[in-house]
């Protein structure tokens, strides 16, 4: 595989991190009248979380191949014609609001994200069957679960 923009840096996190806290702030609108209706709000991982693709692609390289898997990924840079799409070299979310007023924070290390990443991918191409995949991935809502009651997040009050 070639990395197109390898020095690039994103805001990466596990989907599990924006989906608990979306489905979170839904359940509170439901509830009653609250300021917040009509309001937007970014959740993405701490500023310091923040690394670039290449880093990103090292560090699942190194739990796939934990996993079994020998893919060698090269982060050779193409050669960039006049025609190529440009790109943002640094992309973050300011999630301050999210911090501030409903107290929302990301508790997954970038290493345990990807780490996880891998995991349910590495049951995926095994041609896990569907009860397999939809079982590890109950196992690990129920392990996010545990570390967001662990680190008192305010949904699982």
């Amino acid at each position: 595989m070639l990395l197109r923009n390898p020095k690039t840096t994103r805001p990466w996190q596990h989907v599990l991190e924006p989906l608990s806290e979306y489905l979170h702030l839904g359940a509170e609108l439901s509830r009653a009248p609250t300021n917040l209706h009509g309001e937007s709000f970014n959740f993405g991982p701490l500023s310091n979380q923040d690394i670039s693709v290449e880093q990103l692609v090292t560090l699942l390289q190194s739990y796939w191949n934990q996993l079994g898997h020998n893919h060698q990924i090269s982060s050779e840079l193409p050669e960039r014609d006049d025609l190529s799409p440009r790109e943002s070299t640094l992309l973050k979310l300011v999630c301050d609001k999210a911090y501030n007023i409903i107290q929302w924070k990301p508790i997954l290390p970038i290493e345990l994200a990807t780490k996880m990443t891998a995991e349910w991918y590495d049951i995926f191409y095994k041609n896990g069957s569907c009860d397999e995949l939809k079982n590890f991935t109950s196992s690990q809502v129920d392990f996010y679960t545990k570390l967001a009651r662990e680190n008192k997040l305010t949904w699982t009050a």
